[in-house]
């Protein structure tokens, strides 16, 4: 290649001279752009292939130019272009197959929770074979999922607090839900405009089910195994409206009058306090922020025929449910709870 790249330089400078010498001479100026050309196309191709014993192009065959072989036959198709890999890469994203698809949605940020697939690929089916109920609504469900920091619970061991005085812990709790925080009502009515007796986000599982039981997810799976002295859940009870609260009981009149089935859904619910939310993965990048947190309540509210079916729920959802004096206590331990409220409002 070497001895062939001088040999065009050498000719190529010969017919510049040439051009130069006859410069009237049209014809003898031509020939030699002719020449020169073809020797700078050949110095372009040495450089792009690199050394060659043969002096053609790497790749090529002597029969890509067109011309036929010695023995007339037409010259072979050149190989194509790109590996069958990459034009399989090229296709149409709705040609791949179902699993390429499902590896994909798995990894999109918009997939639905592990959790979420799971209660609606398994828990509810098995909920449908222990149970036996006659019609698929009358499956136990969750309805909402609720997060609350009431003040008395707070570093500021008070009832009722100004409201910028728990502005972290709404923080916190958007953080950890997704969801922005509501004030929760004072008992004195008068400052409701700048106090309040905590925060809380409300989760609904109809409307955003992801989000909810992404939250559900981390709490049952990094949180309560790591909380220390925790053994389960209270058992469901039945919601009933408080006494004098007329809109709830003629609410919950309205709905049982309508549900004709023969064991219609009624509310139940179950709360629990977390105390470790710094293990939360949420606030890893800023701990030194939220120090100052100290734990929460979260309050589930479910749909079933029965307290049973409610803490069937429960246990298939990975909540262990507490039984015999432990239930009774974390039971007697709420009402006692409500009734200080209660009193506090008086």
């Amino acid at each position: 290649m070497s001895s062939y790249l001088a040999h065009s330089l050498l000719c190529s400078s010969r017919c510049l001279a040439s051009g130069l010498h006859s410069w009237n001479n049209p014809f003898a100026a031509l020939k030699c752009a002719t020449i020169a050309a073809f020797s700078a196309q050949a110095q372009t191709q040495a450089v792009d292939t690199g050394p060659s014993t043969s002096g053609r192009r790497s790749g090529t065959d002597s029969t890509t130019s067109g011309a036929r072989g010695l023995s007339g036959a037409k010259p072979k198709a050149s190989s194509p272009p790109f590996p069958p890999s990459s034009a399989k890469q090229q296709q149409n994203p709705a040609q791949r197959t179902p699993s390429a698809a499902a590896v994909a949605a798995s990894s999109s940020h918009l997939a639905p929770t592990r959790l979420l697939q799971y209660v609606q690929t398994i828990l509810h089916r098995e909920l449908l074979l222990k149970l036996g109920p006659r019609s698929w609504d009358q499956v136990p469900r969750l309805v909402s999922v609720e997060a609350r920091v009431h003040a008395a619970e707070t570093h500021l061991n008070n009832e009722e607090v100004e409201k910028w005085e728990l502005l972290l812990y709404s923080l916190a709790l958007e953080t950890l839900t997704g969801h922005p925080t509501t004030f929760m009502a004072p008992t004195n009515t008068k400052n409701s405009a700048t106090r309040t007796s905590g925060v809380m986000v409300r989760l609904d599982v109809a409307t955003d089910p992801d989000m909810a039981y992404s939250f559900m997810e981390k709490l049952i799976h990094v949180i309560l195994p790591n909380q220390v002295g925790f053994s389960g859940v209270p058992p469901p009870t039945l919601v009933t409206p408080l006494l004098g609260d007329k809109a709830a009981a003629a609410k919950a009149a309205k709905a049982a009058l309508l549900d004709h089935r023969k064991a219609p859904l009624r509310p139940h619910v179950t709360e629990f306090r977390v105390t470790n939310l710094l293990q939360y993965p949420d606030f890893e990048q800023s701990f030194w922020l939220f120090e100052q947190l100290r734990g929460m309540r979260v309050r589930l509210v479910m749909e079933g025929a029965s307290a049973a079916d409610c803490s069937l729920l429960l246990s298939g959802l990975s909540l262990p449910v507490l039984t015999g004096a432990a239930a009774e206590a974390a039971l007697a331990e709420l009402a006692a709870e409500a009734r200080r409220r209660s009193r506090v409002a008086v």
